[in-house]
C-alpha cells in the first residue's frame, strides 16, 4: 500500500552515473579538439572518477529502500530525515569526485578548448543539482 504522507524522492545510482562530467567531456571530444594523449589521460580519469563514485552510487540504490521502509514506519518523520541525510552525504562524496576529475580534466585543456569545456562541466553541475534535488555548498 503506498504511503499516504509525500515521501521525498531518491533518484537511482545509474541516474546519477549518468551525469559523469568526464565521460560528458570525452563525448564532445570532436567540438573540444582533442589530443589522442588527452583523450587518452580522460580516459584514465574517467576511470578514476567511476573507480571513486561506485560505493556512492550503491549506497544510494540502498537508500532508495530504506526510504520506502522508512516510510511505513512508526517514526517515518525522523526515519526519513536520516535516510535523507545519508543520502546528502552520498551526494556530496559524488559531487566532490566529479568537481575533483574535472579539475583534473580540465588542467590538460588550454584556452579556447578549456573556456569550452568549462561551460560544458557548469551545464553539467547544474544538471546534477537538478537530478539530485540538492544545491551544491556556497563557496567560501
Amino acid at each position: 500500500m503506498k504511503s499516504i504522507r509525500n515521501e521525498p524522492e531518491i533518484p537511482s545510482g545509474r541516474d546519477i552515473d549518468k551525469l559523469d562530467p568526464i565521460a560528458m567531456l570525452l563525448a564532445n571530444q570532436r567540438s573540444l579538439a582533442l589530443s589522442q594523449e588527452t583523450e587518452g589521460k580522460w580516459s584514465s580519469l574517467d576511470a578514476d572518477l567511476m573507480h571513486a563514485t561506485k560505493p556512492s552510487l550503491a549506497i544510494i540504490d540502498s537508500l532508495r529502500v530504506v526510504l520506502k521502509a522508512a516510510s511505513e514506519s512508526p517514526d517515518s518523520r525522523g526515519a526519513i530525515r536520516q535516510t535523507m541525510a545519508a543520502y546528502e552525504r552520498a551526494v556530496s562524496d559524488i559531487r566532490k569526485a566529479h568537481d575533483d576529475g574535472s579539475r583534473k580534466a580540465l588542467d590538460l585543456l588550454t584556452d579556447e578548448p578549456r573556456r569550452t569545456a568549462e561551460k560544458l562541466i557548469q551545464g553539467r553541475r547544474e544538471e546534477f543539482d537538478k537530478v539530485t534535488k540538492t544545491r551544491r555548498p556556497e563557496s567560501p
